[in-house]
């Protein structure tokens, strides 16, 4: 990344490059903390950047920590998809009462993607990716942006917002034309 501008006059001037460098990402890095038990047939968790598999596991019981990243391609949009995969029929053990005593999930316990901790955001996971951040059956969690993840995060996320922030945050449906906008306004004041 160059460095940026040393002036606020500089950076005002060249307001579309500044955004740009300070958005300036390359890769997708994901990190999870998982916490993973089997009855029978241990489970896979993998992961998906645009249907390509950038990281595809069986785990065994146990508590495990995985990282892995994905690099942009001149992709405008990702489409990453964190799943669960082998959960057979007969991999939950249950009673005469249909209570289940011992069963196979992955549960996620800490998710970060390009250092933003996903777990710690409850509204996000619970009503932007409608999870519980954890699979107890062949599923998948899917996250469909546009990059620059962190501008994107910021935009869904109501962490760190007051009630008023939500007014303003339903125009950033398409940040493009925002961007835009502010780079017309800005333009204007220099006139």
């Amino acid at each position: 990344m160059n460095q940026l501008f040393t002036t606020s006059q500089q950076t005002f001037e060249h307001f579309e490059q500044f955004v740009e460098q300070i958005s300036d990402e390359r890769s997708l890095r994901i990190e999870c903390t998982l916490v993973v038990e089997h009855y029978k047939n241990k489970p896979s968790l993998y992961i998906a950047a645009n249907d390509n598999i950038i990281f595809n596991q069986q785990f065994g019981n146990g508590h495990y920590c995985i990282s892995t990243e994905y690099l942009y391609n001149n992709e405008t949009e990702i489409n990453l998809k964190i799943g669960m995969q082998g959960k057979e029929k007969n991999d939950t053990k249950v009673d005469a009462d249909g209570i289940i005593l011992k069963d196979t999930f992955i549960q996620i316990k800490e998710l970060c993607i390009n250092d933003f901790q996903i777990h710690e955001d409850y509204d996000f996971y619970r009503n932007i990716l409608n999870t519980n951040l954890g699979f107890w059956d062949n599923s998948a969690i899917d996250i469909n942006f546009k990059i620059p993840f962190s501008i994107w995060y910021c935009l869904m996320s109501n962490k760190n917002t007051t009630p008023a922030d939500a007014i303003s945050n339903t125009r950033y449906a398409d940040f493009n034309k925002d961007m835009q906008e502010l780079s017309l306004a800005l333009k204007k004041l220099t006139v």
